[in-house]
């Protein structure tokens, strides 16, 4: 399965249509190995995200993403992993182990993007 990274510089961008960057990783025997990345000169796109699923991406990890935006990847079969915040090397150790749910914003754990409103967790 091959997973993409909405980046900037060497974390996730805080907003995905702000990322400067997308980092492909494969997923291999539980470990992540880095498969390229795709640099964006204006800002992170659906059609940027479509573009990389015809090429295996099944997965975004990203920030904080547009309902709307979220929506149309994952009608499009990309399982979207948003409100994920951290540096590139710790969101990849937390994939590996299991444990992204742990660095997901604190008030956007659970119900983010489904639903009237953010846990107030």
């Amino acid at each position: 399965m091959m997973i993409c990274l909405a980046c900037f510089e060497n974390r996730l961008a805080s907003v995905f249509e702000h990322a400067s960057d997308l980092r492909l990783y494969t997923l291999e025997d539980g470990r992540l190995q880095a498969a390229g990345h795709l640099p964006l000169a204006t800002g992170c796109s659906v059609e940027d995200v479509l573009r990389l699923r015809d090429d295996g991406v099944r997965q975004l990890v990203c920030g904080a993403i547009c309902g709307a935006t979220r929506s149309q990847l994952e009608r499009a079969g990309v399982d979207v992993r948003p409100w994920v915040r951290g540096e590139l090397d710790q969101v990849v150790h937390a994939l590996e182990t299991g444990t992204l749910d742990g660095m997901r914003l604190r008030r956007c754990r659970g119900r983010c993007g489904r639903g009237p409103g953010p846990s107030m967790d």
